[in-house]
C-alpha cells in the first residue's frame, strides 16, 4: 500500500550485494500510485526511502527518524504540505524539503518558500528531473550537516579555551554554567578582582541560545558613577 514507516533498502546489485545508501529520503503523498513510483524510483537510485501517504504520517516520523531530504506533495487533506515542511525545518533544520505540487503559482511557491522549503517541483514531472532535485538536495543537507559540526566543534573549542580546570571546584561551576546557559535566567558571576568573571559570562554565552548575537562586555569600574 505504500504506507507506514516501512523503509524501502536499497537495491542489490547483478551478485546480490546490496548497494551503499546514498541517503535516507522521506516521500509523502496522499496518491498510492504517486507515492510508489517516486519510492521506487528513489530506490533504484540507492537512497534509503520511508514513504508517508499522509501528512500526519510525515508529522509522527518527525521525532522519530532523521532524513536527509523530504520530497513532500503541496496538496493533502488534513495536514497539508506547508504544515510538514514547518514541522521538519522547526525540528531538523538540516532537514532539505522539496514540495511538489500540481497546482504551482507564484503564490504557492512563495509559501512554500518562506515556511523552508529548499526547492518545488511541479506535477508532472520527469524522473530524470526528480532524480537530479534530489541529488542536489542530498548535497545540500550534506552541507548543512557539515556546517552545523562545525560550528558545535567550534563553540566548544571556544569555551574549553577559554576556561582551564579540573579541579572538584571548578567542575562545580563548569556544571552550573551548563544549567543557566540554556535559561533566560539573569546571572549574577561573584569574585574577586582577576578570577575570571567575564571569562565565565562569555563561556555561559558561547553555550547558551544566543551564542550567534554579541557578547557586550561592560567594565563599570572604568567609568564614573554620573556617567554610569
Amino acid at each position: 500500500s505504500g504506507t507506514g514507516n516501512r523503509p524501502h533498502r536499497g537495491s542489490s546489485d547483478p551478485l546480490g550485494n546490496e548497494v551503499i545508501m546514498a541517503g535516507k529520503i522521506l516521500i509523502v503523498d496522499d496518491d498510492t500510485a504517486s507515492l510508489n513510483s517516486i519510492g521506487e524510483t528513489m530506490t533504484r537510485e540507492g537512497y534509503e526511502v520511508t514513504l508517508a501517504a499522509s501528512g500526519e504520517e510525515a508529522l509522527e516520523l518527525v521525532d522519530q527518524e532523521s532524513f536527509d531530504v523530504v520530497l513532500t506533495d503541496l496538496r493533502m487533506p488534513g495536514v497539508d504540505g506547508l504544515r510538514v515542511v514547518r514541522a521538519y525545518k522547526s525540528s531538523r533544520p538540516e532537514t532539505v524539503v522539496i514540495v511538489m505540487t500540481g497546482f504551482a503559482s507564484m503564490e504557492t511557491v512563495v509559501d512554500a518558500i518562506a515556511a523552508g522549503a529548499h526547492d518545488y517541483i511541479s506535477k508532472p514531472f520527469r524522473l530524470d528531473q526528480m532524480r537530479l532535485k534530489v541529488r542536489q538536495s542530498m548535497e545540500q543537507s550534506k552541507l548543512l550537516r557539515e556546517n552545523r559540526d562545525l560550528r558545535k566543534k567550534v563553540q566548544d573549542q571556544n569555551v574549553r579555551g577559554l576556561i582551564v580546570g579540573s579541579s572538584p571546584a571548578m567542575i562545580e561551576v563548569f556544571k552550573t554554567m551548563a544549567k543557566v546557559a540554556s535559561t533566560d535566567a539573569t546571572v549574577l558571576i561573584e569574585g574577586e578582582s582577576g578570577t575570571g568573571k567575564e571569562l565565565v559570562a562569555r563561556s555561559i554565552h558561547q553555550l547558551g541560545n544566543r551564542r550567534e548575537r554579541p557578547f557586550l562586555a561592560v567594565n563599570c569600574a572604568s567609568l564614573t558613577e554620573t556617567l554610569l
